[in-house]
């Protein structure tokens, strides 16, 4: 569980509000992560010690960094989300509606895939299932037997679809290389 850690770590979102309870180095607050980590320089260069929390470099929800002209503090600065005014900080879930649930977190560890443009010639009214089930697995290149089209020289293969050509549909087979067929 804790090596899905740093994946589920993407899905949450920190809004700044008072900064009062948000750790200035150590959360992960800004678009860069946390800022220990991502300008380790910072902390000397600002004065700003280790403990400190994001009140430290807000006042009236503006932000106040010190005045510096390092490269880092500038980046940091330019990068700075917006406050909330008048509210807490808060630690949200990033989703549609901003409320956890499992399909987002699942959805975060393995995005879905994309969308079959070819399952229109696996499932209709005149075709045979057997039929479907080999042309799925010829598309997706795990049809065990040695005469695939592209073993024999075949370029290409017209489809029929609902038992008329409705639009051809020419699918180009990749050349991996002619084994020594008999």
């Amino acid at each position: 569980m804790l090596k899905l850690r740093p994946i589920l770590q993407r899905g949450v979102h920190y809004k700044v509000g008072d900064g009062l309870s948000f750790s200035l180095w150590q959360d992960p607050w800004h678009e860069r992560g946390p800022l220990c980590l991502s300008f380790p320089r910072g902390i000397e260069v600002t004065g700003l010690p280790l403990s400190s929390t994001l009140s430290s470099v807000l006042q009236r929800n503006q932000w106040c960094w010190p005045a510096a002209t390092d490269s880092d503090i500038v980046e940091i600065i330019s990068l700075l989300p917006p406050t909330t005014p008048s509210a807490g900080d808060t630690i949200c879930w990033r989703s549609n509606s901003g409320k956890f649930t499992l399909t987002s977190a699942v959805h975060l560890i393995q995005p879905p895939s994309p969308h079959a443009h070819w399952q229109g010639l696996l499932q209709g009214k005149f075709k045979i299932p057997r039929h479907g089930f080999i042309l799925w697995l010829a598309f997706l290149e795990k049809l065990s037997t040695m005469d695939k089209p592209w073993y024999q020289g075949l370029k290409m293969a017209v489809f029929y679809v609902e038992d008329r050509l409705v639009r051809p549909m020419i699918t180009y087979f990749s050349n991996v290389g002619s084994p020594n067929v008999a």
